[in-house]
Order: structure tokens, then C-alpha cells, then sequence
């Protein structure tokens, strides 16, 4: 008798647990824990504090669930491939209809427009169906007549979405032409935010390396094909493209020009993205870092949360999520396709104090805005957009300084850039007086020749000091450098047959241009030009890295010399290619030293006078070569290239020597560990 009774309780518990567990309507359920991430300080995703948390699981009998929309009354759509109708939930009374019951046969895609209509892109029909507000079948859009659209071209519509004006925007598979327009009356008008392949020097070494297979899958010089996309309450068009990374997010304005930079820290993984009444961009992907991704208007990430699970009946947890869409209140609705099932999420306290900043910013509200920024990192100090905000509301206080510092702490260059050029315009403007006259009395002062009568009263002679400077064989070396920018060739000369620069020398130089790179690309280069955080900086790396440079190049050209008859010796090779470094020992540090008085609005001043410092002593480099080696312009083709693949040897030699000295040292570390232990 109680081994019955307790098989009935045990049979009651499971029951209990599975009801919890269920997908069933309307039940709400306890979330468990799932990580959150926030944009930290260096730029990287960091835990935070839960900004979503889940409320409740529905299962309305889905059999492959493709796609959900929320219309502007809060009625869920979602489109069942397997089960071929289109659910219609109503969140207040729980009431659930289908639509399109034997009509549909692959339904992938569902919106639904102002007036109640709703759109379906059924991939296995080819065809968009568009049925009224009660399910009756209104028209068919097929596939488009006009020459516009093309014969060849893809027409399978994947997903639909309808702006204010009954305009509808349809991704096709495999249609790399962009999406499709066909306006109210079912017309093709055009195709709209075409994707292109971003071509990178990485790009094209791996599609140089990569098999058939993969050239076709990853290095394809096709462009992908958008894979959904979503319209906001002021018709803007948001796209994303399953495949890529730089460019998987894109915001079209009504003119199709993209909003959204390229590279910020998007997926190439997104399923599906939506917009609320705010702006607020939400985006799932299948990303085990962060399924579910929060943006502002402007695509900066807010949060991220979830992941990847398979099998789990845990909160935040999806087997593959695929779609998602918001409510009036901001709740996130996300779509699990193998899980069968919607996840449904609300603010934390967290969450909506990130939003309330910004949207009385976006109000003009600045002080309360501020309150709550501060509010926000007294929760989460590393909180980046907190920073930001309180950035942009020093600079509309006119508080630049402060405004400066903040953008500073949150490594925002751009906020950073502006805030300066106020600081800057307003000291010129105070100073500019001063300024004129400091010039024109230093001019004045050049004219009457006054450093030769300050010398002529006090009786001091700065000409022996001069002329033991210029007999130092020190100074006399050095004064080659600026020799080596106006006559490269009897430079080389010089070092090659007359001996005048000594070994040593060019070994200082060596050291000398390894420490000045160091520095000026870490410490003496403003802020905005840097290219690495401080804490970021590994100086031993750095080391490494310019120290290298030279090592490489001049190591690699003498073993090839030496093969192909070339009459320089190594030191002839070494001291020339120092010295064919001229433009960076001499304009780098000054550069660097100016560009603490630029912005971004002289950022091309910065890059174009860096580029041409590189680009001279890459030439003076290969000058060097040529006169070393004496080589005509044939043989100089020949060494310069099996030089650069020698370098390239070099560093997979240095690579497998460093890897198998690791290995080693492990090994000697954990024998010596367990000699210890025992």
C-alpha cells in the first residue's frame, strides 16, 4: 500500500513539475538565472546585473515555428512551417485562431499592416499571400513580370514586412540583389539596401588558401542575400544577413543609405530583428554568447542575454531561437524553432532606468536624465553608455571639460574628438590676441637680428660649442638621416664603400626606432589616434613587434642575396636599412607631439602625413636593396619578392620554435610541480 502511494505521489510530483515546465498559454514561471552582458570600459562584453527576465512560455501546438510579428494592437502573429497556418494569440484573453488553413504550405514570413492586414511569405507556394484582418484571402503576390526585377534572378520570399503607406518588403532566398519593393497595388518597384561583399586583405588570403567548398560558403565574392527584415513606426527599413559579421545589422534611411557603421561587435549569426515604438533595435541570434541583443537608435549595444542550450526547458536558454518582436510595454518576444515555444521577457528596474535616461536625454530632460545615469553606475560602474550619457550632457551644459572626461572613461573617440575642438575653439578665441602678438614680436626680434646682439652684449660665443657638436662622429653619423631623405643613393654609397657609419651606430638606431614607436604610438599620440586602450597595451609584444620589422627584413634579404650573387654584406644590409627609416625617426615624434592639438576633423591630416612616412621608407628600403646589392631593376623585382616570402618563412619558424618552447617549458614546469607534491 505505500509503495503505491508513493508511485501516486511520485506520479503527482513529475506532473506538477512538467505543468511548470510546459509550454502551456499564459503560464507564468519562475526565471532562472541566465548571464546578462553589458558593453564595458575596454570595450568588451562584461556581466552586468539581469536587465530582462522571463515571465512566461507559450506553446500554442507549434510544429517548426518560423517567424513572429506583434501588431500595434498587441496580437502575436507567428508563422508554423510545419503545421502550414499562421497563429493569431490574443495576450489579453488567451483566445487562439489560425489563419490560412489549407491555404498555405511553407509559411516562413508573417507581418501585419496599419489597417489589420496581414501579409504572409509562404517560401514553399513562392508567393506572398495577403489575407484581411478576419482570415479571408485577399490577393497573391507571385513572382514579379517587370524586366526590372530580372529572368535570372531568385523569387522565393522568405519573410515580408509593410510600411505605413501599404508598401511591402520581401527577402527572397538567394536573391543577392537586395530586397524587394512592390508597392500597394502588388507592382515591382525595385530592389532596396543591396548588400556587398566587403573585400579585406584577410578576405582575399583566405579565399587564396580556402578549398572550392569553402570559397563558395565563407569567401564567396557574391553578396549575401538579405535573410529578414523589419520597418519601424517612421517607415525606416532594418536588414539583417545571416552570414556575415561587419555588415549583418543595417538601418536604411528612405534614400537606402545605411546608418549603421559596419564592425559594431555584430553577429553573424542573426535571425531576426525588430524595432519598437522608441527606436530601440532588438536582435536574436544563435550565438551562444548572447542570444538575445538590446541597441539604441543608433546601434549601440544595451544588454545582452541568453544563450544557446539545446534540450533545456530553462528560462534565457533556446535550442534555435529565430524570431523576435516587442510589445507596447517593451516586452521581447523571442521565437524557439526546434524548442516550439515563445519565451516572453520584461524589464528589470535595470533595464528600464537604462531606457528612462535615454528617452528623457531624448526629451531634453537633461538633469533627470543625469540623476538617472548616475543612478545606473551606482549599480554598474563600467556601464559604458551611462559615461556616454553624462558625456553628452556635460557638452549641451557647455561643460567640455567634463563632458571630455567622461568620454574619455567610456573610450567614446568621436564624443572625445568634439568636446575637445569646443576646448580648443574656445582657448583660440580667448587667446588669439596673444597669439597674433607673441608672432609678431618674434618676428620683429628675428628682423632686428637679435639673437646676434644678445650674444655681441653678454660676449658668449655659442661657435665652439657648435663646431665640437659637428665633430662629434656621433652628430656626423646622425646627419646622414636627413641626407638619406634628399639623396638616398650617395647615402647608401657612403655606408657601403666609404665606411662613415659605424655598426654601433646603427645598432642605437635600432633600439632608438623600436623605443620611439613604442612610445609615440602609446603614450605621445593624442588619444583619438590611438589604436589600443592602455591597460591594452602588451609592451613586451610591442617589443616583439618593432624590433622585428627590421629583423626580419634584413635577415631574410641577406640569406636571398646570398644566393642570388648579391655584393652587399650583412652589416652594408642592416646599416642601410636602419637608415632607410629616416622619415619615421625624423617626422614621427613631431607628429605624434602635434597631434595632441587635432580632432577628427584633422584626422586626415594625421593619416595621410603617417601613410606617406611609411610609404617613403619602404621605398628608401627598397633603394637600399638595389644599391647594396647592385641589382638591375629585374633582379631587384626577383629579391624584393623571394625576400618577402623568406620574412614569411621566418615567422612560421619562429612560430613552431616559440609553440614547441612552450610546450617544453610546460612540461619541465609540471615535472618540477609533481617532484615537489611528492
Amino acid at each position: 500500500m505505500w509503495k503505491r502511494i508513493s508511485l501516486l505521489f511520485a506520479m503527482v510530483f513529475v506532473a506538477v513539475m512538467c505543468l511548470n515546465l510546459n509550454v502551456g498559454a499564459g503560464n507564468e514561471i519562475t526565471n532562472e538565472p541566465y548571464e546578462t552582458k553589458v558593453l564595458g570600459l575596454e570595450g568588451k562584453l562584461v556581466s552586468s546585473s539581469m536587465a530582462y527576465e522571463g515571465v512566461k512560455v507559450l506553446n500554442l501546438g507549434f510544429n517548426t515555428p518560423e517567424d513572429i510579428f506583434i501588431a500595434d494592437d498587441d496580437f502575436v502573429y507567428v508563422a508554423d512551417s510545419g503545421n502550414k497556418v499562421i497563429y493569431k494569440y490574443n495576450p489579453n484573453t488567451s483566445k487562439v485562431d489560425t489563419i490560412g488553413q489549407g491555404l498555405l504550405t511553407t509559411p516562413t514570413g508573417v507581418c501585419v499592416d496599419v489597417n489589420g492586414n496581414i501579409y504572409v511569405a509562404d517560401s514553399g507556394k513562392k508567393l506572398v499571400l495577403i489575407f484581411d484582418k478576419d482570415g479571408n484571402l485577399i490577393k497573391e503576390i507571385g513572382r514579379p513580370t517587370a524586366a526590372l526585377f530580372g529572368t535570372d534572378s531568385y523569387y522565393t520570399p522568405t519573410k515580408v514586412a509593410v510600411d505605413r503607406v501599404g508598401t511591402m518588403y520581401i527577402t527572397s532566398q538567394g536573391n543577392t540583389n537586395g530586397v524587394l519593393q512592390i508597392d500597394a497595388n502588388g507592382e515591382f518597384t525595385g530592389y532596396f539596401g543591396r548588400n556587398v561583399t566587403a573585400v579585406s586583405f584577410d578576405f582575399l588570403i583566405g579565399r587564396f588558401f580556402a578549398s572550392k567548398e569553402e570559397k563558395e560558403a565563407k569567401y564567396s565574392l557574391k553578396p549575401k542575400a538579405t535573410t529578414n527584415v523589419a520597418i519601424d513606426n517612421k517607415n525606416i527599413v532594418y536588414t539583417i544577413v545571416d552570414g556575415v559579421s561587419a555588415n549583418s545589422l543595417k538601418k536604411f534611411n528612405v534614400n537606402g543609405t545605411n546608418l549603421i557603421a559596419g564592425g559594431s561587435m555584430f553577429s553573424d549569426d542573426y535571425q531576426d530583428v525588430a524595432v519598437d515604438n522608441e527606436g530601440y533595435i532588438y536582435t536574436v541570434s544563435g550565438d551562444k554568447s548572447g542570444v538575445i541583443t538590446v541597441r539604441d537608435k543608433d546601434s549601440n549595444i544595451l544588454f545582452t542575454f541568453g544563450n544557446t542550450s539545446s534540450g533545456s526547458y530553462s528560462m534565457g536558454h533556446f535550442d534555435s531561437a529565430v524570431g523576435i518582436d516587442v510589445d507596447s510595454s517593451g516586452n521581447i518576444w523571442v521565437l524557439d524553432r526546434v524548442g516550439q515555444n515563445i519565451q516572453v521577457f520584461t524589464k528589470t528596474e535595470f533595464a528600464s532606468t537604462v531606457m528612462k535616461a535615454m528617452d528623457l536625454y531624448n526629451l531634453g530632460d537633461y538633469e533627470g536624465a543625469a540623476d538617472a545615469y548616475n543612478e545606473i553606475l551606482s549599480k554598474n560602474a563600467s556601464f559604458v553608455q551611462a559615461y556616454i550619457g553624462l558625456g553628452n550632457i556635460a557638452q549641451r551644459n557647455q561643460d567640455y571639460e567634463q563632458a571630455r572626461t567622461y568620454f574619455r572613461i567610456a573610450n567614446h573617440k568621436s564624443g572625445y574628438s568634439e568636446a575637445f575642438w569646443e576646448i580648443r575653439d574656445n582657448w583660440t578665441g580667448n587667446n588669439l590676441v596673444w597669439i597674433v602678438i607673441v608672432i609678431a614680436v618674434l618676428v620683429v626680434l628675428h628682423m632686428l637680428k637679435m639673437k646676434e646682439r644678445v650674444y655681441k652684449w653678454t660676449g658668449f660665443n655659442p661657435e665652439p660649442i657648435k663646431q665640437k657638436i659637428k665633430n662629434n662622429s656621433y652628430y656626423q653619423e646622425l646627419a646622414y638621416l636627413p641626407r638619406m631623405l634628399k639623396k638616398p643613393n650617395d647615402t647608401v654609397y657612403d655606408i657601403k664603400f666609404l665606411q662613415k657609419i659605424r655598426f654601433s651606430t646603427a645598432l642605437i638606431l635600432f633600439a632608438v626606432f623600436i623605443l620611439l614607436n613604442i612610445l609615440c604610438d602609446t603614450t605621445i599620440t593624442a588619444y583619438i589616434f590611438r589604436t589600443q586602450l592602455d591597460s591594452q597595451v602588451n609592451f613586451a609584444f610591442e617589443l616583439l613587434k618593432w624590433g622585428l620589422i627590421i629583423i626580419l627584413i634584413v635577415i631574410g634579404n641577406f640569406l636571398v642575396s646570398s644566393l642570388q650573387k648579391g655584393e652587399g654584406f650583412f652589416r652594408d644590409i642592416f646599416i642601410g636599412i636602419i637608415f632607410a627609416f629616416a622619415p619615421i625617426f625624423i617626422f614621427k615624434l613631431p607628429l605624434s607631439i602635434v597631434s595632441n592639438v587635432m580632432t577628427y576633423h584633422e584626422s586626415y591630416i594625421f593619416e595621410m602625413i603617417n601613410m606617406a612616412m611609411w610609404a617613403w621608407s619602404i621605398f628608401n628600403v627598397i633603394l637600399v636593396i638595389k644599391s647594396v646589392h647592385n641589382y638591375s631593376v629585374k633582379e631587384l623585382i626577383v629579391n624584393i619578392v623571394l625576400t618577402a616570402l623568406a620574412v614569411i618563412i621566418l615567422v612560421f619558424l619562429f612560430l613552431m620554435v616559440y609553440i614547441l618552447f612552450m610546450q617544453f617549458y610546460d612540461f619541465v614546469a609540471s615535472l618540477i610541480k609533481e617532484a615537489i607534491m611528492r
